[in-house]
């Protein structure tokens, strides 16, 4: 399944790289983010097989992108609204840039923030 030159320009730099069971997995826990789940039920929500399940929770967990306790499962608050941020800004770059869509590799590139680059590797 082919996707878009934007997604292709950001693989490598992403915490969650697209067309994996852990894009899977994030999305699912972003649309539920009230909510925390077993493996079981993540993997069965998911299609993922339960034995690849743990293993990319665990990875996940290890990027900061989810957090567990006891036997539950949910997306981080960090990761959750650090999404919404760049969702954020790129709507609004897109009303003010005649609707192209923000260039966040190249704001990340010209801004002399030290934190501009944590936050392209964390979108």
């Amino acid at each position: 399944m082919p996707i878009s030159k934007e997604r292709f320009e950001v693989i490598g730099t992403e915490r969650v790289s697209p067309e994996t069971n852990a894009e899977q997995i994030t999305a699912f826990l972003l649309e539920n983010d009230e909510l925390a789940f077993r493996i079981s039920e993540i993997a069965e929500q998911t299609g993922i097989k339960h034995g690849s399940t743990g293993p990319t929770l665990k990875r996940l967990e290890d990027d900061g992108v989810v957090i567990h306790r006891d036997k539950y499962w949910t997306i981080s608050d960090n990761y959750a609204a650090s999404r919404e941020a760049m969702n954020h800004t790129a709507t609004a770059a897109a009303e003010y840039d005649d609707g192209d869509s923000f260039d966040t590799a190249g704001w990340a590139a010209a801004s002399a923030d030290e934190d501009a680059q944590e936050f392209q590797n964390n979108t």
